[in-house]
């Protein structure tokens, strides 16, 4: 029972609201990604612990978002984690938003 229990965390932003937090997909190897899902499927975060996330495992985890999960993934989007200016203009930010320090 732990093992399938253990994924269900909670997090708090502000005291008292807490929220679930459910790890529905996880690298039990060296965990370079986690997959947080949320019940009603209106929300996913794909968490990688590197900016940038091999486009293979990225795929396959899309694919099991889908066939899985049962998630709609029309709305999904790839938030970058390594800054162009090319990017900041594509995303309508300007340089306060997104400082020229932020960029690579």
């Amino acid at each position: 029972i732990f093992l399938i229990q253990s994924g269900d965390w909670k997090v708090s932003p502000f005291w008292p609201v807490k929220m679930g937090y459910p790890i529905i997909e996880l690298d039990e190897k060296d965990y370079s990604y986690a997959v947080v899902g949320y019940e009603s499927r209106s929300y996913v975060w794909i968490l990688s612990r590197t900016p940038t996330m091999d486009e293979g495992v990225y795929e396959k985890l899309k694919t099991k978002l889908v066939e899985d999960h049962q998630y709609d993934l029309d709305g999904l989007r790839k938030v970058p984690q390594i800054w162009t200016a090319d990017e900041r203009i594509s995303r309508g930010l300007t340089s306060e938003e997104l400082p020229d320090s932020f960029l690579n």
